[in-house]
């Protein structure tokens, strides 16, 4: 008997074949992993943006006009900067976990004076990070009867 020990060829291709797809599968999940991560981030700045819309919605349409409005808007601790001439607010948001966004508010403020009252109408805008399209848009009124 001849005992010559030869290597089957199949058997390494299959592992090669098996090493490819390995290589493969940690490719796709690394990718799922980084997509996630990159949404989630977004999640967060967005769930913060309509937050401050809100905050800034309600006290906006709390006010009798344009410049009562920014002088409370001035007095809500998230607004560092307030500038009533361009509707412009500097904000930050401070999370639970201590981590602060800055964020810039415009407000594009509209009045409609009728016979019995007054109808305000604003645009709030919310951009993050000095991006050119707003992060999110929040369109609210309010009638004010004389």
């Amino acid at each position: 008997m001849n005992s010559v020990k030869t290597r089957n060829p199949v058997f390494i291709v299959e592992l090669l074949g098996l090493f490819v797809l390995m290589v493969m599968v940690t490719v796709v999940v690394t990718g799922t992993f980084m997509s996630a991560r990159g949404q989630s981030l977004y999640a967060k700045h967005l769930t913060e943006a309509v937050s401050l819309a809100s905050d800034v919605a309600e006290v906006g349409m709390a006010a009798a006009d344009r410049e009562e409005a920014f002088s409370l808007f001035e007095q809500m601790e998230q607004v560092e900067s307030a500038d009533p001439q361009a509707g412009i607010l500097e904000m930050d948001f401070t999370d639970k976990s201590g981590t602060e966004d800055r964020y810039t508010v415009k407000i594009d403020w509209k009045d409609e004076d009728s016979g019995t009252g007054t109808f305000s109408e604003s645009d709030i805008m919310v951009y993050y990070g000095g991006e050119d399209e707003p992060l999110y848009t929040l369109h609210a009124g309010s009638y004010r009867k004389r």
